[in-house]
């Protein structure tokens, strides 16, 4: 009998393990057979000895051998430099399954099926296939091309070849000749390409049923293990107002995902002014600003809507991010209202924004609130990476309740690198009522605020003239009530007002699930008609930690100090960059701007 020995991979075979198949009956059971397993070279002809493992690598195999037959599975873990095994199995169809292990990785394997016959010998063949450990594919995948739906738009996919992994990537690369490309829309697959050389683009055609799904191109390579992807999301172009509104026609459309190509502003063919969504159908798609500009200039006389903003509700789905934000919204609400620049509420993500919109909502009405912030009016999803500037203003009153916020009105999700430098007005003349004013948030009922700053332009102030003892009240260069986490932030405000007393360079009032550390106030912020306010120095406390212009116009002591080495960088995860504006007096010049601006 003799075993035939090849290499999977047609290379030849210089090591492999050697296992024999052998069926030996007992005489005195007739249901049963006793099926032998040789493993080793010892009984294989002498023609194909030099094709064998040497006898050290031999002895340090480790076989896992598996049966399946008329009684089920068996299972077996053979031990390095065990030569034979042994199992009782019942007669039948047996199929067999050898893996060898050399230190733990795979090293050859082989499988056969043979009917195993009571009283007599069953010898059965195994080939054995030696496990060829190929080199990784490394290398990235360019992709080029317009990813939204129209204008016969295409993907160009070129994978830049693998280094040769023998010489470390220092010298001798070696360029793959021929690179094979799949194209997957969702979880199908819609295009195949095999045999691209190097270099050169494989080329898929957007469809329009590709809108609002992922387009994934894998690359894969003969004689390289592993793969390497890449995707875009596909879009609708935004070219117009009216492009934009029917963002907002139904279901479908909310759920959509788009991409803003040209700037909608009153100077260049029209710019929204009224809000996309409902506080009941609200936006869960995608929408890519592309780094353009909406301007939205939005007064109604009449509304009865909850929510105002550029989208009026952001559901959790849904995520607005690469945009700047202009206009202003100026209203009267005879309601509650609930009022930010990009979002009334937001449940999703926001990111990526840079506002110079100003909020002005003011209620004379009876019972009524207003909740309002430059970003979002509530936020309970995630606002990052966005600012505010001193061309806005945000100015709230209401009878009942006023809060303002730069960033957004009342929060209990998450916001994190943001900063502003806008003036924060929250008022009301009512009874028993709640007034916060923060220059980033209003109201913190829960959620956390991290790595932001307000900036010196800006001044935070509010006031209650209705109750001398309204319900929760009160003014921070950050927050104005803080029922949650609050760390690495710095208040740089020039003066901060409130007419109720309570104050602070970082938050007014705290509730009792406040976690605070590490922040820091300016050291020369007023309190106007309280010239000699004395404030403490404690980076955990609601006045945080002094800190004087010659420190905070020094990027180091942001890295440094206020721990901002995590988020120092150039890209989503990594926002914050210096602005060494030396000769300006912006209200950014030295100090950190986000990546993008």
């Amino acid at each position: 009998m003799k075993i035939s020995l090849i290499s999977k991979y047609l290379l030849p075979v210089f090591v492999l393990p050697v296992l024999l198949l052998t069926g030996c009956f007992s005489p005195y059971k007739g249901d049963t057979a006793t099926l032998r397993l040789l493993l080793g070279s010892g009984a294989l002809s002498r023609d194909i000895s030099d094709t064998l493992p040497d006898v050290p690598v031999e002895k340090q195999l480790v076989h896992n051998i598996g049966l399946s037959g008329p009684t089920g599975k068996i299972s077996m873990n053979v031990p390095a430099g065990q030569s034979s095994v042994q199992v009782e199995v019942a007669p039948g169809r047996w199929d067999i399954t050898v893996e060898a292990l050399l230190d733990g990785e795979p090293y050859a394997n082989g499988s056969a099926s043979a009917d195993i016959k009571a009283g007599q010998n069953n010898p059965v063949q195994i080939t054995m296939y030696l496990v060829k450990k190929l080199p990784p594919l490394t290398g990235a995948i360019g992709m080029d091309g317009n990813n939204w739906i129209g204008e016969e738009n295409s993907l160009y996919a070129t994978f830049e070849y693998p280094r040769n992994p023998d010489t470390g990537g220092t010298g001798g690369e070696t360029e793959v000749p021929v690179i094979n490309y799949e194209w997957r829309r969702g979880n199908t697959v819609v295009q195949v390409d095999t045999g691209i050389a190097s270099g050169d683009p494989s080329v898929y055609d957007i469809k329009d049923t590709d809108w609002n799904q992922d387009i994934t191109v894998t690359a894969t390579c003969v004689g390289y293990s592993g793969s390497i992807s890449d995707s875009r999301r596909i879009y609708k172009a935004i070219n117009t107002v009216d492009d934009f509104m029917n963002i907002g026609l139904n279901s479908e459309t909310l759920a959509g995902s788009y991409i803003l190509l040209t700037d909608l502003t009153s100077n260049n063919g029209g710019a929204p002014s009224v809000p996309i969504g409902t506080a009941i159908a609200p936006f869960t798609g995608t929408f890519e600003g592309n780094y353009g500009t909406i301007e939205f200039s939005c007064s109604p006389s009449i509304y009865s809507d909850p929510y105002l903003g550029l989208f009026e509700s952001i559901g959790s789905r849904g995520m607005v991010k690469n945009l700047k934000l202009s206009g202003s919204i100026y209203i009267y609400p005879d309601s509650t209202l609930t009022v930010g620049g990009v979002a009334g509420i937001n449940n999703g993500t926001i990111q990526d924004i840079s506002s110079t919109l100003s909020i002005n909502a003011n209620s004379t009405m009876t019972n009524t609130s207003v909740i309002a912030g430059g970003i979002a009016g509530t936020n309970n999803g995630t606002i990052q990476n966005c600012s505010v500037s001193s061309y806005a203003s945000l100015m709230v009153s209401a009878d009942n309740e006023a809060d303002a916020g730069g960033i957004a009105g009342s929060n209990s999700g998450t916001i994190q690198n943001c900063y502003i430098t806008c003036n924060v007005s929250a008022g009301t003349t009512g009874t028993g009522t709640t007034v916060t004013a923060g220059g980033i948030v209003g109201m913190m009922n829960g959620g956390s605020i991290n790595y932001c700053w307000a900036g010196w332009y800006g001044n935070i102030s509010g006031y209650s003239s209705g109750d001398d003892n309204p319900l929760i009240t009160g003014v921070g260069g950050i927050a104005g009530y803080v029922n949650g986490t609050i760390g690495s932030c710095a208040a740089l405000t020039g003066y901060i007002s409130s007419s109720s007393g309570f104050i602070g360079r970082i938050w007014g009032q705290a509730g009792d699930n406040l976690k605070a550390s590490n922040n820091y106030g300016n050291t020369n912020m007023s309190v106007p008609n309280s010239p000699s306010v004395t404030w403490n120095n404690d980076p955990a406390g609601k006045d945080g930690a002094d800190v004087d212009g010659s420190a905070y116009s020094d990027s180091n002591w942001w890295i440094n100090t206020v721990g901002w080495g995590a988020v120092w960088g150039y890209d989503d995860t990594q926002p914050w960059m210096w602005n060494p504006d030396q000769n300006s007096d912006t209200p950014t010049s030295n100090m950190p701007i986000l990546y993008f601006e």
